[in-house]
């Protein structure tokens, strides 16, 4: 049974989020309907939508790239996604809800992941703590909306600095949800602005690690 066209996106677009399509590599459709054995017509319209997603631009007669990361888009939407979260889980704290029980498998799958040094589960289960959060004030639409502009790739790349980065960021979850039970919306607001700051000694770090992956003045390119 040939997969949707839906299905055909996602896995498109999970290899190019998790970097098994690196930014700036050529995208090849009839690899693309090889590998995941369907006709031209769902590739060519997940080709599209991710073009929209500006994860994959197209150059008349040169073809189909994923696009770099460009570190300044990748600020705007971390300050776009902190103006929200902070607003809406400081709006949770106001009613101190009991969160270690139903926090409890979320902190275990972060766990999990870091002791198995699988970033990309360890960057699924932060993805399921923070929708939680958001369903729990009553807001999973705007998770959604967030979610798909995430910066994944940014932040894939970050957590591969090693286990003292994961510790880090797991420790910065383990605050969100001590200063949401306690009321402390002050505290909420200082671990936010803590947790969606890309750091810029970490993005030079990266830059200069990574090249070939970040946008250049002559390199143009967009999206994280």
């Amino acid at each position: 049974m040939q997969m949707r066209g839906s299905e055909v996106f996602q896995l498109v677009r999970d290899k190019i989020i998790y970097l098994e399509l690196a930014p700036g590599s050529v995208i090849h459709e009839a690899q693309l309907v090889e590998q995941l054995h369907v006709s031209r017509t769902p590739v060519r319209e997940a080709l599209i939508r991710l073009g929209e997603e500006m994860l994959v631009q197209t150059y008349p007669q040169r073809g189909t790239y994923v696009t770099k990361i460009d570190m300044d888009y990748v600020r705007q939407l971390m300050t776009m996604r902190n103006i929200l979260e902070t607003e809406i889980l400081s709006e949770l704290s106001r009613q101190r809800p009991a969160l270690k029980e139903e926090f409890a498998p979320h902190m275990f799958m972060l766990d999990r992941a870091i002791q198995g040094r699988d970033i990309i589960a360890y960057l699924k289960a932060d993805a399921a703590f923070h929708s939680q959060l958001f369903r729990m004030a009553g807001y999973p639409l705007i998770w959604e909306r967030l979610r798909r502009s995430l910066s994944t790739r940014y932040r894939l790349l970050d957590l591969l600095s090693g286990d003292e980065e994961l510790y880090r960021v797991y420790g910065e979850h383990e605050q969100i949800l001590r200063c949401i039970e306690q009321g402390d919306a002050a505290g909420v607001r200082e671990a936010l602005a803590i947790h969606n700051d890309p750091g810029a000694i970490r993005q030079q770090e990266l830059m200069r690690r990574y090249p070939d992956y970040f946008v250049t003045s002559e390199a143009p390119g967009i999206n994280a």
